[in-house]
């Protein structure tokens, strides 16, 4: 890393979407809570800025921060939304645990769509 570049900022944006999903395992149910920042154009790197993408997810009390970092907005959001579809799956796949949104469970290798039979737009 270059000495004369300042660290990746790690403060928040403005969330632009987000998700309620609910955690049950153990026999109890926590909220779990997705957001995405507003990509921005600040984070310097040699020859110029890259741009990034703040994402947080909260579990009950516990907080998850990651950024997402890539050559455009585009690239940025897109890397967001994988980075929690990890963070989701890894949740899923803890012993007994299961994601559920709306009250329909998630499959765990696509936690951003309710597993339901049928057309997902289908209520």
């Amino acid at each position: 890393m270059d000495p004369d570049l300042p660290a990746i900022p790690d403060d928040d944006t403005p969330t632009i979407a987000e998700r309620a999903l609910v955690l049950r395992a153990g026999g109890r149910e926590q909220p779990v809570r997705v957001a995405f920042g507003t990509p921005r154009r600040d984070v310097p790197v040699v020859g110029g800025h890259d741009w990034r993408c703040p994402v947080r997810i909260e579990v009950g009390d516990a907080l998850i921060r990651r950024q997402a970092l890539g050559i455009d907005s585009w690239q940025a959001l897109q890397l967001a939304f994988a980075i929690a579809r990890d963070e989701l799956a890894a949740l899923a796949a803890r012993p007994g645990a299961e994601l559920l949104a709306l009250g329909v469970p998630l499959d765990p290798g696509h936690p951003d769509l309710p597993h339901r039979p049928g057309p997902p737009w289908i209520p």
